[in-house]
């Protein structure tokens, strides 16, 4: 099973920068609470979905953990579709919503269509 891209912040001086990470199969998003990833369950190449034509990405904002150790993914803000051929227009996408969440400049739809 392939990687997925997932957006990580592994310091402030690339807030865009693209990771790949595995750990049984799922991918390993470590984030600051309040920062905004994406992530994509059903991803191009992901075993069992490679048949499908369209896949979608979710938006979300890191939450702090009840018990205050750590972030954990809040609920999903923004999800981005498209074809699973055009992958890189969909994570290219969902790099900028994501900037413009933490940014605070984000107004659009919560489902967007590439």
């Amino acid at each position: 099973m392939q990687a997925r891209p997932v957006a990580t912040r592994r310091d402030s001086a690339q807030p865009d920068e693209l990771a790949t990470a595995k750990d049984e199969g799922r991918d390993m998003v470590t984030g600051v609470t309040g920062t905004h990833e994406f992530d994509g369950a059903c991803a191009p190449g992901s075993g069992a979905w490679s048949s499908q034509q369209t896949f979608s990405v979710g938006i979300f904002e890191r939450v702090q953990k009840a018990r205050g150790a750590g972030s954990k993914r809040g609920k999903v803000k923004v999800r981005v579709k498209g074809d699973v051929s055009q992958a890189e227009k969909v994570y290219a996408k969902a790099r900028e919503i994501v900037t413009q969440l933490d940014a605070g400049t984000y107004s659009g739809p919560k489902s967007v269509t590439v």
